[in-house]
């Protein structure tokens, strides 16, 4: 139900959530969201049409001699950028990790895979995903809810309400609901 609430399981599953955030241009929550779902071959591809998506729409604007409103998200940087963590991703196989071939792979990808919502929040801690206030709220819940222990999630859930009270931040309805008190 927690899961539900925070938008990381609809009605139909993995597979329409993500469908929604790449339909709103989030292509790369979706591949964080399949990330911590543990489905690799979905990341790559959120990705990989995350960068077709915006190839096709510099494509588009420059037929009609527009700049993008949001160039940061629209450049063909961005695009290369999104296509290349798509490949590290796709050379990883964790199974096989302390080989070699697979310490190459690693040292090469490190750096495009310190991305906090690309990362499975295990090798470099829990806290640099649950306090990145980068991501959502709903997002950051759904991940505590889904690596915590009972105790640490009761724990980091009473640290987000106290957050949220202290800044005014309305998303904290997502953890207490609504009630008369």
């Amino acid at each position: 139900a927690a899961l539900t609430s925070c938008g990381w399981i609809g009605r139909f599953g993995l597979r329409n959530v993500l469908a929604d955030c790449e339909a709103h241009g989030h292509f790369g929550r979706s591949a964080a969201l399949a990330v911590w779902h543990g489905d690799l071959g979905e990341t790559v591809a959120a990705l990989q049409r995350g960068s077709d998506a915006i190839r096709l729409k510099l494509a588009e604007k420059k037929d009609r001699a527009q700049q993008p409103k949001d160039s940061a998200l629209f450049s063909s940087q961005y695009a290369e950028t999104l296509q290349l963590v798509a490949m590290c991703v796709a050379g990883y196989s964790g199974s096989d990790i302390q080989s070699n071939k697979a310490s190459v792979w690693k040292n090469a990808c490190e750096g495009l895979l310190r991305r906090p919502d690309l990362s499975d929040g295990r090798e470099d801690g829990l806290d640099k995903i649950l306090y990145d206030e980068t991501l959502s709220l709903s997002d950051r819940v759904a991940f505590a809810c889904r690596f915590l222990s009972r105790n640490d999630l009761k724990t980091y859930l009473d640290i987000c309400i106290q957050e949220c009270l202290s800044k005014g931040n309305v998303e904290g309805i997502l953890i207490t609901g609504l009630d008369k008190k």
